[in-house]
C-alpha cells in the first residue's frame, strides 16, 4: 500500500464507504474493497468486516477530460453528459451498473456494437459477488476499481469496461436459490463378507461350508466339516490291477511316476499310452498307440503280482476324448485318475468324465489360476491330489483359510 493510501474498516460496506468520503472527499478513488473474514477455529466463529483502501483524488488537467466537449460522429449520438454526470457521482457497486445500464440504452437506440447489463443473471452476479464468504475475495478489487472512478472516462474506456464486466458475467457461475443443494457423498469403505459368503465364492459347496464360524474357529470348523468329502476307494488287495492316469500332454506322465514311488514301483517301468509313438527313446512294450496292442499287454498284466500303472496322454479335452475312450475300454482300468484343471468350468469337468467312461480319483492342478479352487468338489468325485500334494480336509482347510486372508 503506498503512503497516499490509506485503508478502512467496518462491519457495513455502505456505512464504510460513507465514511471514506467524509473523510476524504467525494472525489475520493477506491483503490480495492475487500471481504475479510478473521478469528474462528478451523473456518468456524469468524467475524466477518470490510475492508476498504482510498486514495485523495489528485487533479491533473492533462487527464481530466470533459466529455460534454467530445464531439459525436455522424454515425452515432450519445449522450456523454448524461453519462459523465452519473459515473462522477459513482459510490457503489450497483451505482455503477445503473449508469452502465443507462449508457448500453442508449447504444442500443444508435444501432452500436455493445453488452447488455440489464439482464436478471448480471444481478444475480453482483449479488453473489457481495455475499461471497471466501476470505480476501479476488473479484471484488477488479470490479471495485473499474466501478469507482474520480473521472469520467472517454467513450472506448467506457466500452473496455463493459467487457471486463461482460468477461466477469459470463466465466463466473450463477447460484440460484432454485438449485438443488449439494450432497456430500459419503466416503467408500470396504464391504466385509461374511466368511459364509466368502468361501461360497471360492467354489466350496454349501453343505461343507460352517455357519457363524469366523476368527481363528473357523479353521478347525472347516476341517470338521470338510472330514465329510468322499474318500478314494483302496485298490484291491488281487492279481492284475491296472491303474491309469489320464490327463494332457505331460500331466499325466508326472503324477504316474508320483504313484509309482509312493508304491515302491519302478518310475521307469511306467507304461506311457500316446495317440502318437514316441520314438526309439521309449521301449516298445512300454508304448502303446492302439486298440490291439491294449487288448494285447492287458492280457499279460492279468498274472502280474504288482499294480501296472499306466500315463494316458491326449493332445486336448476336445481333440483326444475320443481315442482316450477307446484306449480305457480295451486296457479295463482297476482305477481311472482324471487330472482336472481348477480354472475349466464345472460343466466342462463333468462333460469329460463322462465322455472318458468316468472317473474313480480326481487330481486338481493350476489352483492359482481360480477364483473358485474348491469348484471341483461339487463333482462328488475323490480328490486326491492337490496341485501334486496329497489331499485331505487339512490341506483343503489351508487353501481355503489362506485364499480367505487374500480377499
Amino acid at each position: 500500500m503506498l503512503k497516499s493510501q490509506q485503508q478502512f474498516e467496518g462491519p457495513d460496506l455502505e456505512a464504510l464507504l460513507d465514511r471514506v468520503r467524509a473523510e476524504l472527499g467525494s472525489d475520493v478513488q477506491i483503490v480495492a474493497a475487500n471481504r475479510v473474514r478473521r478469528g474462528g477455529v478451523g473456518g468456524f466463529f469468524s467475524r466477518e468486516h470490510f475492508e476498504v483502501i482510498a486514495e485523495p483524488a489528485k487533479p491533473s488537467p492533462k487527464t481530466a477530460i470533459d466529455l460534454g466537449n467530445l464531439k459525436p460522429s455522424r454515425e452515432s449520438v450519445i449522450d456523454t453528459a448524461a453519462y459523465t454526470t452519473t459515473a462522477s457521482n459513482a459510490t457503489s457497486v450497483l451505482d455503477l451498473a445503473e449508469a452502465v445500464n443507462g449508457t448500453e440504452r442508449s447504444l442500443q437506440q444508435q444501432a452500436m456494437p455493445a453488452v447488455s447489463t440489464e439482464s436478471e443473471r448480471f444481478v444475480q452476479i453482483l449479488e453473489r459477488i457481495a455475499r461471497d464468504v471466501e476470505t480476501k475475495e479476488t473479484i471484488a478489487q477488479p470490479l471495485a476499481q473499474i466501478t469507482m472512478q474520480p473521472t469520467p472516462r472517454p467513450l472506448e474506456t467506457h466500452l473496455a469496461v463493459t467487457e471486463q464486466i461482460q468477461s466477469v458475467v459470463t466465466s463466473s457461475p450463477v447460484i440460484s436459490p432454485f438449485d438443488p443443494p449439494r450432497v456430500r457423498r459419503k466416503p467408500e469403505t470396504d464391504v466385509l463378507e461374511r466368511p459364509e459368503t466368502s468361501l461360497a465364492r471360492l467354489g466350496l459347496p454349501a453343505r461343507f461350508i460352517p455357519r457363524g464360524e469366523s476368527g481363528v474357529s473357523l479353521r478347525p470348523a472347516l476341517i470338521e466339516s470338510l472330514a465329510a468329502l468322499p474318500v478314494p476307494s483302496a485298490l484291491p488287495d488281487s492279481k492284475g490291477v491296472v491303474v491309469v492316469v489320464v490327463g494332457i500332454g505331460a500331466q499325466p506322465v508326472i503324477l504316474g511316476r508320483q504313484l509309482c514311488a509312493e508304491r515302491g514301483l519302478d518310475p521307469n517301468a511306467l507304461v506311457l499310452a500316446t495317440e502318437q509313438e514316441l520314438g526309439p527313446g521309449v521301449p516298445s512294450w512300454l508304448q502303446i498307440t492302439d486298440a490291439p496292442t491294449a487288448d494285447e499287454r492287458r492280457r499279460s498284466w492279468r498274472r502280474r503280482e504288482q499294480v501296472t500303472l499306466v500315463a494316458l496322454s491326449v493332445s486336448s479335452v476336445s481333440t483326444g476324448s475320443d481315442w482316450a475312450r477307446t484306449m480305457l475300454d480295451h486296457l479295463e482300468p482297476t482305477h481311472v485318475w482324471g487330472i482336472v484343471d481348477a480354472g475349466w468350468k464345472v460343466e466342462d469337468a463333468s462333460s469329460w468324465a463322462t465322455r472318458l467312461g468316468g472317473f474313480d480319483v480326481l487330481a486338481l492342478v493350476n489352483l492359482e489360476n481360480t477364483v473358485s479352487p474348491a469348484s471341483a468338489l461339487v463333482l462328488d468325485i475323490p480328490v486326491a491330489r492337490i496341485d501334486g500334494t496329497q489331499a485331505s480336509p487339512l490341506r483343503w482347510a489351508e487353501v481355503l483359510t489362506e485364499r480367505l486372508v487374500r480377499r
